[in-house]
């Protein structure tokens, strides 16, 4: 996941002997090799600066879906012992569809995707004229407001389901929430997940420690046919004798050897007894529905606790492949009060520490050591193209109110178009930060290709110059590369929509098959070096993401609790009117940031 991100930053770096440790960090995964060896001498390279330079409450989850509908997730911390040779704390779990034929694609994603389409459609070229002209009678502006809200209360119960069926059940919601276990050497997701869960129960599909699930499927016969026990339940095991006994007694002793279970022990025994055995044996592998119910239900009751008793001191990074990246994971109710970052790669987060120079030691035992914004440092764009007037009048009023009662002097374009010199100005700003109210990303004023540059360097290297011109690339000048300083904040539609280069046209992305990697505006940023970066998933209103955006900025520069941004994030979007299709939308991407002290 991130490879192209990745690899992009990379190519700003020499490949020389000099080459930045940064460069490294960013060419570890995906660097070429001649042996197996070389790769993994620098991955354990990179994961031994990650268990240097990461703080302890910083934890990682990486989540994909595979083409057959299993959901991986690989979750990775610091083991706190303040040494690079210490291991870090993983946990890898495989959601097996099971019996039940869970559908992830099919429950969550093709819903959602349905869903964000109409709602983008009910927008589509409705402006602050058109939109007098359309609601001229009361009637079809309650209907409007009446779908509006019927799209609400859909997210809402799309959230509701994926907590409930997915996510937030057993030590796959302790993966996501966090608490107990992911820096507890006595308690592991192995231990939830070689229970199955109730069919009956909400959470329904088949979930286990992925080593012991893939040994227990089993290819066996001379024919080479493949008998597959992975997705058996418990009570599956018990009671539908009916697939033990289709089997031939040789595939059942096979079937036994594969779980540990001694020859001698199976002598002279009849093919009945042989599957009383292969059910007892299984059972222990596999403990019963009750049993398992008892073992879990504490640690699912504290994990309540934890999410119901307000934010989590510890940060979640999601890493998200190309189908999970436009779920709006952040809203689900266990996490909603939680701070929650995206981010491409574990990359992104050892480059910001670095650049920082912040040391181990300062990190792990004082939080305000983390990457900083500096609120005298601000700039801000509103209404670019003069043609959002009301947004206008809610927020420059509130900006100037709260930067002047503060004697901040922010700098700002207002009704116009800001100039290449003021972009560059406000993003190489040390520990600034930028506001954009606008439509979309701003990409009309500062491109990625003017992004790039601030990635690159002033001249701009082609990928393909980088990539075959080795002399010229060993001439770049590596100090000056990532030049973007500041956090950044992108309330337009979509700003932080990320989609592959195939599916802009496609009316129903979900079906249009993948050939890129997904891309934005959000990543571009954080190549280029932004710390933060805050965009919107999809569309939406501009007085409700107005009320959020007010709400952001007086919860992180102005309220007497001192909170990260991504804290903030999570806690404005109660601010909005539509709770879920607009107060979901805005996300966290990069690493949290918090206040400096003035």
């Amino acid at each position: 996941i991130g490879s192209t991100s990745r690899k992009n930053v990379s190519r700003a770096y020499s490949s020389n002997s000099g080459r930045l440790k940064i460069g490294i960090f960013f060419a570890a995964l995906d660097a070429s090799f001649k042996k197996p060896s070389e790769r993994n001498e620098k991955v354990i390279d990179l994961f031994k600066e990650a268990n240097r330079l990461l703080p302890p409450t910083w934890r990682f989850l990486a989540a994909c879906l595979c083409p057959t509908g299993e959901i991986l997730l690989s979750s990775l911390a610091v083991s706190g012992q303040n040494d690079a040779n210490s291991p870090l704390k993983t946990e890898v779990a495989c959601v097996f569809p099971g019996d039940t034929h869970l559908d992830v694609h099919n429950e969550l994603l093709v819903p959602l995707d349905n869903l964000i389409r109409r709602s983008q459609e009910q927008l589509h070229g409705l402006s602050e004229s058109t939109a007098a002209e359309h609601f001229r009678q009361n009637k079809a502006k309650r209907d409007w407001w009446k779908e509006r809200q019927d799209f609400d209360d859909h997210l809402k119960s799309l959230l509701e389901r994926a907590e409930n069926k997915y996510f937030g059940v057993g030590c796959i919601r302790r993966l996501f929430a966090g608490g107990d276990g992911i820096n507890d050497e006595t308690t592991t997701c192995k231990s939830d997940m070689d229970s199955s869960f109730d069919s009956s129960d909400s959470s329904g599909f088949s979930c286990g420690n992925l080593a012991s699930k893939f040994e227990a499927a089993c290819t066996i016969g001379t024919n080479g046919a493949s008998i597959d026990i992975s997705g058996t339940t418990p009570e599956r095991v018990t009671n539908d004798r009916i697939f033990f006994e289709k089997l031939k007694v040789p595939e059942i002793k096979e079937l036994l050897k594969n779980l540990d279970v001694e020859s001698s022990k199976m002598r002279k025994l009849r093919k009945s007894e042989l599957i009383d055995l292969l059910i007892s044996v299984t059972k222990s592998a596999c403990p019963r529905v009750e049993q398992a119910e008892q073992q879990t239900k504490p640690k699912i009751e504290k994990s309540s606790a934890i999410a119901q008793s307000g934010p989590s001191n510890q940060y979640l990074f999601l890493i998200l492949d190309e189908h999970f990246h436009q779920f709006p994971f952040e809203g689900m109710d266990f996490l909603a009060e939680n701070p929650v970052s995206r981010i491409p790669s574990l990359s992104f987060a050892l480059a910001v520490l670095l650049e920082r120079s912040q040391p181990c030691q300062d990190l792990l035992s004082d939080e305000s050591k983390l990457p900083v914004l500096d609120p005298v440092g601000t700039s801000f764009v509103v209404d670019p193209e003069a043609n959002l007037k009301e947004t206008n009048k809610r927020i420059v009023p509130a900006i100037q109110d709260m930067y002047s009662a503060n004697s901040w002097k922010w700098k700002g374009v207002i009704g116009a178009p800001p100039t290449l010199d003021f972009m560059e100005k406000a993003l190489t700003n040390q520990n600034g930060m930028f506001l954009y109210c606008g439509h979309g990303g701003g990409q009309s004023f500062f491109s990625r290709g003017q992004l790039n540059k601030l990635l690159y360097g002033e001249q701009l290297v082609a990928t393909q110059d980088l990539e075959d011109d080795h002399n010229h690339e060993h001439s770049i000048d590596t100090t000056n590369r990532r030049r973007c300083r500041s956090t950044v904040i992108l309330m337009g539609c979509s700003s932080g929509k990320l989609e592959s280069v195939n599916r802009k046209e496609s009316k129903s992305p979900m079906k249009s098959p993948i050939f890129y990697e997904p891309e934005g505006i959000v990543l571009s940023y954080l190549c280029a070096g932004a710390p933060c970066v805050i965009g919107n998933l999809w569309d939406v209103t501009d007085r409700d993401i107005d009320r959020y955006c007010l709400e952001l900025l007086q919860s992180f520069f102005v309220s007497e609790k001192k909170m990260s941004l991504a804290q903030c994030v999570a806690n404005a979007r109660s601010a909005c009117k539509m709770r879920y299709i607009v107060g979901c939308a805005p996300v966290c991407y990069g690493v949290p940031v918090l206040l400096k002290e003035t």
